[in-house]
């Protein structure tokens, strides 16, 4: 692992982990994607980007990833999957692929207001399936 790549994971993993358990019937499961995201992100060779797309890029490989590694029948999958279009910043740039550009341009932000609302978003996911829980 490149020095580059390990401050990236120092200072995301925390963030992403939770992103993951999200997801995922396990810590197992969470773990797996955790890593999967950091494989793809070596193979992308973007951690020398600047902090928000940076942080954007490890969002969008962490949902993708759990997408592709948690199956159809996982509750958290299906969990996610409906309360994306709650989610307007998520799920324009995840689900309809739209560029990261074009959702600033749309909604006025800067590519920082945008990594914040996306925080946002998914605080706001998980606290919707903790208050599930109780």
């Amino acid at each position: 692992m490149t020095k580059t790549l390990e401050n990236t994971y120092d200072t995301y993993s925390p963030m992403l982990y939770g992103i993951a358990v999200n997801f995922s019937s396990s810590l197992n499961e969470a773990d797996e994607i955790l890593i999967c995201t950091f494989q793809k992100l070596y193979g992308l060779q973007t951690t020398e980007q600047r902090q928000p797309s940076l942080c954007i890029t490890l969002i969008k490989l962490t949902i993708q990833t759990a997408y592709e590694l948690t199956p159809s029948t996982n509750t958290g999958y299906e969990y996610k999957k409906k309360k994306f279009e709650q989610i307007p910043m998520l799920y324009n740039l995840l689900c309809k692929k739209t560029s990261l550009h074009d959702l600033c341009k749309e909604n006025n932000l800067t590519r920082m207001d945008a990594v914040t609302q996306m925080k946002q978003e998914i605080n706001s996911l998980q606290s919707y399936k903790q208050e599930e829980q109780v």
